[in-house]
């Protein structure tokens, strides 16, 4: 990754630290720019920075507002790994959709199946079970609940796929 240097660098760490929160973050962050994406790392590095969540915007008054985030850690890896990777993985989920385009996926559904993809590749270090599960988890929050047998089925057959070759 490269690092340029950006005002948000000195600014606390997020207050989420598990991997969970830091997952619902990425998901936030990359829904966001699934509509406009960035052209480069900077502004990347500043969406994930200033990104308002929706734990931001359901605060109740008095309540103090979240830290900003810092471009760094698991949530971070996951944003600048599938912004960087999309072409690859988009290509890769066409191939495991037998038949679905794209353009017929909804865009949280494209965006769990991203990061879930992003995950099964390059995160070695979680259990298969356990990144599938997460983003499951994340699409009963966020997904029509008729999507999760789809998610499922094309995490799994990624898995699988990932595992014999």
């Amino acid at each position: 990754m490269q690092n340029i240097q950006s005002d948000c660098d000195r600014r606390p760490r997020p207050l989420a630290r598990g991997r969970r929160a830091a997952r619902g973050y990425a998901f936030q962050v990359l829904y966001s720019i699934g509509f406009s994406s960035p052209d480069n790392l900077e502004e990347l590095r500043s969406i994930f920075c200033n990104a308002k969540t929706i734990k931001d915007a359901s605060l109740i008054d008095g309540e103090p507002a979240p830290q900003q985030a810092r471009p760094e850690g698991f949530a971070w890896k996951l944003v600048y790994g599938v912004w960087s990777e999309a072409g690859e993985l988009d290509r890769l989920i066409s191939g495991f959709s037998e038949g679905w385009k794209l353009e017929r996926l909804g865009r949280v559904e494209l965006t769990l199946l991203r990061m879930g993809l992003y995950e099964l590749m390059f995160n070695r270090e979680t259990p298969e079970k356990v990144i599938i599960s997460e983003a499951l988890e994340l699409a009963r929050q966020y997904a029509d609940q008729k999507a999760l047998a789809f998610i499922n089925g094309i995490l799994d057959s990624a898995a699988k796929s990932l595992r014999a070759g």
